[in-house]
């Protein structure tokens, strides 16, 4: 997955290049934002995967301190370019 700071450059790149399906674990707010809405217009998404738990929050191996679990939303956002109609959104 891409660093999500440059997501939306990713996403585009992707969906522009690819032959199959594209596929990103992005947080759910993704889906908000003026840049973003703009490329959602010209390249929507076949489908929304959003995660109804939220992804643990990674630690070192080696790290004995208190573990925090996520307060972020996830979901798996997925292009293909066969798709036709409506986005999807379900939940996993």
């Amino acid at each position: 997955n891409c660093p999500y700071n440059l997501a939306l450059q990713f996403a585009e790149k992707a969906v522009e290049i690819a032959q199959g399906k594209v596929a990103f674990l992005l947080r759910l707010n993704w889906l908000a934002g003026q840049r973003r809405k703009k490329f959602f217009e010209k390249h929507p998404p076949a489908r929304v995967h959003v995660l109804s738990k939220r992804i643990p929050r990674m630690h070192r191996s080696d790290y004995e301190g208190e573990k925090f679990t996520s307060t972020i939303d996830f979901a798996w956002f997925v292009w293909d370019p066969k798709h036709t109609g409506l986005t999807t959104v379900d939940w996993v």
